[in-house]
């Protein structure tokens, strides 16, 4: 399963000049579960999510209604919907991690931590990466975000 901490998007509301990098929640998270991969949202949440389907050579189906957007998308341009920023946006800094189905489930209840947990995918042998649409519909996800320049 994929889960998250926190909320994505609207970083480019100020949102990226005080966050707290959640290195408690990742110890916390590994004393609690086997965690399989993890990944700090700093890209974008599909970029990031790629970077680890990519190197675990597996693909993923995201839930969009899943994805937990956080409120100050809403004070953001409306040029791009607020899904659309939350998987893209880039330097949310919460953390991406696959973990097995039985384990999230063991996270959802015994997580006492401030900061919440959101399951908002399964990991999938296909190696691509979809959206489930909330009308059910899958389509291609793209590694939305930000990019790095390779020499």
């Amino acid at each position: 399963m994929l889960m998250v901490t926190g909320a994505c998007g609207g970083s480019l509301a100020g949102r990226h000049l005080t966050f707290e990098p959640r290195l408690r929640e990742a110890a916390r998270l590994v004393e609690l579960v086997d965690v399989h991969a993890m990944i700090d949202i700093s890209d974008g949440l599909a970029a990031d999510i790629h970077h680890v389907l990519d190197a675990s050579h597996v693909g993923a189906i995201l839930d969009a209604a899943a994805i937990p957007i956080h409120a100050d998308v809403q004070r953001l341009p409306s040029d791009r919907t607020p899904l659309l920023r939350a998987l893209s946006d880039g330097e949310d800094f919460e953390l991406a991690f696959a973990v097995s189905p039985g384990d999230s489930a063991v996270l959802l209840q015994q997580w006492h931590e401030p900061t919440p947990l959101q399951v908002i995918g399964e990991i999938t042998r296909e190696t691509t990466c979809r959206l489930r649409e909330p009308n059910g519909s899958l389509r291609e996800l793209p590694p939305l975000g930000w990019t790095h320049a390779m020499d």
